[in-house]
C-alpha cells in the first residue's frame, strides 16, 4: 500500500512534465508512414532509412504478408508492397513500389557499305535493349541510344561503334574495238567510269593478265573484278572486244607507216592534256591523236611559232597511252608517244 501511494505521489508531483517523457513501459517510436519507389536495380538498403519521422532503432520487420522481415529491402529479389516496422506498440508502415529500370542494351559493333541501304542502329546493340530511345551522335564513327529512366531509375545508355567500308568500283560496261594492226592493249585503260586499280581479269571462266594482244588473244568478253571488303560486294564490269581489219579507216595509221623521231620534242611526259612540241620545221603540219585502240581522238593543223606548238587535248580524253603523229609536208611522218596522266 506503501509503494502505490508512493507511485501516485510522483504523478501528482509531476503534473506539468511533458507526457513523452513518461515511459511506463510498452510504448515506443516507430516513426511515420512513408512510401517510396525503388529500381529494380538498385543496391539494398534499410527500410528504418525511408520512414518520416524519428524512428528508434530495435524495432522489428513484417513483410507484406504479415511475416517477419530483415531490415533490408533487396530490390529485384523483395517483392514490392507494404513493409511494417513496430517498436513497442507502436507501428509504422513503409509502401515500396518496384520500378523497372531503363535498358539500352549493351555496347555493339556495325560494319556497313557505303552504298548499302539506309539502316537502323538499334540491331547492333547487344542484350535486350528497350524501345523507345533516342540515338544521338556521341564521338568519331560512335552512336549512343538512350531509354529514359522512370524515376528514380536513372537513363541507360548503349553505344554501336560504325564502320563504313567503301564500296569497290570496277568502273562500267564497255564496247572496246581494237585494230588488228595495233600492239598489246592494256585492257584497264579502256574501262569506262572510274575504275580502281589492283582488281582481276578473267576470260571464258578463267584468269587473263588484262592484256589483249591482237592476233593472239580471242575477241569477246572480259570482265574486270575489284574485291569488296566486307559487307560490301564484288564489283565487276566486262568489255566487250571486238577487232577491228586493219583496213578500217580508223585503223589505216596505226602501228605502220610512221617512225619515231627525236625531233621534234612532246613534253611533259606524262602530261595534263596539253602537249608542247619543240623543234617543229617552218610551216603547217597536220597531225592526228589516236588512242592505243587505234581510234582518233583527235586531229588537225599544228602551226609552229618558232619552232614551237601547243595542242590542247579534248577534256573527255581519258587517262592512257596515246600517239601524235605528224605529217610534214615533204611526206615523212613523225609518231610521238605519250601518256595522259590528269
Amino acid at each position: 500500500m506503501e509503494k502505490r501511494s508512493s507511485t501516485l505521489l510522483a504523478i501528482l508531483l509531476c503534473a506539468n512534465c511533458v507526457a513523452s517523457d513518461i515511459d511506463l513501459g510498452g510504448g515506443g517510436n516507430a516513426g511515420i508512414d512513408n512510401a517510396v519507389g525503388v529500381c529494380q536495380n538498385a543496391p539494398p538498403f534499410l527500410m528504418i532509412d525511408s520512414l518520416l519521422g524519428s524512428p528508434q532503432p530495435g524495432g522489428t520487420w513484417n513483410d507484406p504478408g504479415g511475416f517477419p522481415h530483415s531490415p533490408a529491402f533487396v530490390p529485384g529479389v523483395d517483392p514490392a508492397g507494404t513493409y511494417c516496422y513496430v517498436v513497442g506498440n507502436d507501428t509504422a508502415c513503409l509502401t515500396i513500389t518496384s520500378v523497372v529500370q531503363a535498358d539500352a542494351g549493351t555496347n555493339g559493333y556495325a560494319v556497313l557499305c557505303s552504298t548499302g541501304p539506309a539502316t537502323s542502329y538499334f540491331p547492333y546493340l547487344g542484350g535486350n535493349p528497350q524501345t523507345g530511345g533516342f540515338w544521338y551522335q556521341c564521338g568519331p564513327n560512335t552512336m549512343c541510344y538512350v531509354v529514359p529512366g522512370i524515376a528514380p531509375c536513372p537513363n541507360d545508355t548503349a553505344s554501336v561503334t560504325v564502320i563504313v567500308n567503301q564500296a569497290p568500283d570496277a568502273g562500267l560496261n564497255t564496247v572496246i574495238e581494237i585494230c588488228a594492226n595495233a600492239g598489246p592493249v592494256v585492257l584497264f585503260d579502256s574501262i569506262a567510269g572510274t575504275p580502281q586499280p589492283g582488281g582481276t581479269w578473267t576470260f571464258g571462266g578463267g584468269p587473263q593478265n588484262g592484256i589483249f594482244v591482237p592476233g593472239v588473244n580471242t575477241p569477246g568478253i572480259y570482265c574486270y573484278m575489284v574485291a569488296g571488303l566486307a559487307p560490301c560486294p564484288n564489283a565487276v564490269s566486262c568489255q566487250t572486244v571486238i577487232v577491228v581489219p586493219s583496213t578500217d579507216p580508223a585503223c589505216l595509221n596505226t602501228g605502220i607507216g610512221t617512225t619515231v623521231a627525236s625531233s621534234p620534242s612532246l613534253s611533259p611526259e606524262p602530261n595534263s592534256g596539253v602537249l608542247h612540241l619543240v623543234g617543229m620545221s617552218d610551216g603547217e603540219a597536220s597531225a592526228e591523236v589516236y588512242d592505243q585502240l587505234g581510234r582518233i581522238q583527235w586531229q588537225g593543223i599544228l602551226v609552229p611559232i618558232g619552232g614551237r606548238s601547243e595542242l590542247q587535248l579534248s577534256g573527255h580524253i581519258r587517262n592512257g597511252r596515246y600517239t601524235l603523229i605528224l605529217h610534214h609536208a615533204n611526206g615523212a611522218d613523225v609518231r610521238l608517244p605519250f601518256t595522259v596522266a590528269r
